[in-house]
């Protein structure tokens, strides 16, 4: 049976007009002999809504209820698309994540999939042509509604690709291409036409939102292909893939209200009660740095509340001295295969922002990422600063050599 993963973001479920396109590119796939596994997103704008709609009526709605919510946005699009496509004349079925034991562990609001049961879809896939599905949700083991976080329609398309050793998936957006940069905050963005899972993954973690972080890890653990594309366009996009190494910078994202805490530590053990502490109540470090017994982390702002709450609670408990927290940074990362071969990248980093005058808070380092914390009012500046000495001047040189 010769099955394609098709996923269709919410901006491609938005109206009429968009479903209409979305409509062609699965006809363009029946056309092909194929038999179409649609993966759709809440129209744009639903699932703001619909959280914003329980939490005025009920300020503090269980993670339960919150799903159960949240999952509406997903079945408006898929009963929309079901009618259309039979207006049309298309074999094609809606179809929930009961009805093919899409399984997930009981981590409501970002649960991860256990299982899927690939025999249900086969038998669907012999009845119709089309089997249209709601991303971003799941059943758990009780059989209640759960989703998989935000986003999470690229994981149900992924996870659902993966199960049947499908080679490829075609992810469906609204832009042309993963950029080096959002266009919106550089003036010449380039065009990616391929990255590795490596890349992608770091860009997606870091801020990029083109991708969910966890739905790239998963086509990386099964060697699928992620191909993206633009819904509004005919344009090849960007290809997620075992790529060849690189040599120079693939993008730089940003990661917008992030706050630093310093502290002192006088044994290790200390310091990995505070990390417990956090990770129990889920608060998320995006950067680590250590010299001696000073310690910074930087946490992005919507942990804010529930940190400086439980500082107290940690202060009584462990030895940590000497806090100190910083507001209103962000968190530029420079992603790239080619940094692990660039020895002298950190130093044109520090270079060109330092005769900017624009001051570095924090820095971490791997093979492919560079992250640093500056200062908010200095991030437009710094992004174009580090796009052009970073991207732009080599390609410049790259093509001169061509």
């Amino acid at each position: 049976m010769n099955i394609i993963v098709q996923k269709f973001g919410g901006t491609s479920m938005a109206n009429k007009e968009s479903i209409k396109l979305v409509v062609k590119k699965i006809t363009q796939e029946l056309t092909k002999n194929k038999k179409v596994i649609t993966i759709v997103s809440a129209p744009s704008g639903i699932t703001n809504y619909l959280q914003k709609l329980i939490e005025e009526m009920s300020p503090n709605p269980s993670n339960k209820e919150l799903d159960l919510i949240l999952s509406l946005g997903e079945n408006i699009s898929i009963s929309v698309l079901s009618s259309i496509l039979k207006n049309n004349d298309i074999k094609s079925s809606f179809v929930n994540p009961r009805d093919i034991d899409l399984i997930t562990d009981n981590n409501f609001n970002n649960a991860k999939i256990k299982r899927i049961d690939i025999n249900k879809i086969y038998d669907l896939l012999r009845l119709y042509d089309v089997l249209i599905i709601p991303g971003f949700q799941g059943i758990s083991e009780k059989f209640e509604v759960i989703t998989l976080g935000r986003g999470g329609s690229d994981i149900t398309a992924i996870a659902i690709a993966a199960a049947l050793s499908l080679e490829y998936v075609d992810i469906y957006t609204d832009v042309d291409y993963v950029y080096s940069c959002d266009p919106k905050l550089v003036k010449n963005p380039i065009k990616n036409k391929s990255l590795s899972y490596e890349e992608m993954i770091e860009l997606s973690s870091s801020g990029a939102k083109v991708l969910h972080n966890r739905c790239v890890e998963i086509a990386h653990k099964y060697d699928l292909k992620i191909n993206l594309k633009n819904t509004f366009s005919n344009k090849t996009g960007t290809i997620i893939h075992d790529n060849i190494e690189k040599s120079f910078i693939s993008g730089i994202s940003l990661l917008e209200d992030n706050f630093i805490i310093n502290f002192e530590i006088t044994n290790l053990k200390d310091l990995s009660d505070f990390f417990k502490i956090l990770s129990e109540n889920k608060i998320n470090i995006n950067i680590v740095s250590q010299s001696l017994k000073n310690i910074s982390i930087s946490i992005n702002n919507k942990y804010y509340e529930k940190t400086i709450s439980l500082l107290n609670t940690i202060k009584s408990n462990i030895n940590i001295l000497n806090i100190n927290i910083y507001k209103n940074l962000s968190k530029i990362s420079i992603v790239g295969d080619g940094i692990k071969d660039n020895y002298g990248i950190i130093s044109k980093i520090i270079n060109t922002l330092n005769q900017n005058k624009i001051n570095i808070n924090m820095i971490s380092c791997s093979e492919i990422n560079i992250s640093l914390l500056i200062d908010k009012k200095n991030i437009c500046k710094a992004i174009n600063l580090l796009h052009y000495e970073l991207i732009e001047s080599d390609l410049k040189k790259q093509e001169e050599i061509i």
